[in-house]
């Protein structure tokens, strides 16, 4: 009988282990699509800005480097920036370098 009452408990983990599957496959596929639309996005902007540059405040500069950080250089480099991690990276240097 011990058999039959640890079967059961494995059913009734199982569904639940299925919907917990399901849901962080939908969550995963929703993020995929966000990104792929990001980048879309932001080949077009670089398309349109053409050689422009744009320049940011010492605010944006910050915002945009503490996020790359987190990502690192490889992963900012194949995300096909509007804004290149040399860039971010170099101005949170010279932002630190000023605060100190």
């Amino acid at each position: 009988m011990n058999g039959s009452k640890a079967g059961g408990a494995v059913m009734k983990v199982k569904p639940m282990g299925m919907l917990l599957m399901m849901l962080a496959g939908w969550i995963n596929r929703h993020q995929q699509d966000v990104i792929v639309y990001l980048k879309e996005e932001n080949k077009i902007l670089r398309e349109k800005l053409g050689t422009k540059r744009i320049l940011l405040n010492d605010n944006q500069q910050m915002r945009l480097a503490q996020l790359g950080k987190r990502l690192g250089r490889s992963v900012l480099n194949d995300a096909c920036c509007v804004f290149s991690p040399t860039q971010s990276s170099a101005g949170t240097a010279n932002l630190i370098a000023r605060k100190i």
